[in-house]
């Protein structure tokens, strides 16, 4: 099946993790569609603008055989600190009596089209368990008939 995703430009988005071509050379990745594309893992990405107050403890980059970025599945938190140095807010006011500083998780979905929040993870925050559920949700948003296969170059 032929499928054409169109590529995410850069800052198509206020508030997506940034995409770097050297995420290319990991030594592992998420298989989909027997390789037609390749989804790659990232831990603390950057974000790809100024608002350096959201942070993404996850997010999984999905690349077409061309090596072009084409969906962002990411976890994504506010850190209040930055927030409060930026607005002059109080901490505490900015995060309404939660605890700690940095909100809850939510799911989000880049693609060239849109941003998609799925809403809240409160899933276990470990590496391998983060990543399946990311994988998944990429399938899921682009149709694709098998599941993603991680695979670890030696």
């Amino acid at each position: 099946m032929d499928r054409f995703f169109k590529k995410i430009e850069a800052l198509s988005s206020l508030s997506m993790p940034q995409f770097s071509i050297e995420i290319l050379d990991s030594d592992s990745y998420w298989s989909f569609e027997n390789g037609d594309y390749k989804g790659y893992e990232s831990v603390s990405a950057l974000s790809d603008t100024k608002y350096f107050y959201l942070v993404y403890p996850y997010a999984l980059f999905l690349v077409n055989k061309k090596g072009e970025h084409i969906l962002t599945v990411a976890i994504q938190q506010t850190d209040y600190r930055e927030l409060s140095l930026l607005t002059k807010e109080r901490i505490s006011d900015l995060n309404e009596g939660q605890k700690g500083h940095l909100s809850v998780p939510t799911i989000l979905i880049f693609s060239s089209e849109s941003e998609q929040n799925l809403g809240p993870y409160e899933g276990n925050m470990k590496d391998d368990v983060v990543f399946g559920l990311l994988a998944e949700l990429a399938a899921e948003k682009l149709d694709f008939m098998s599941d993603p296969v991680k695979v670890t170059l030696s």
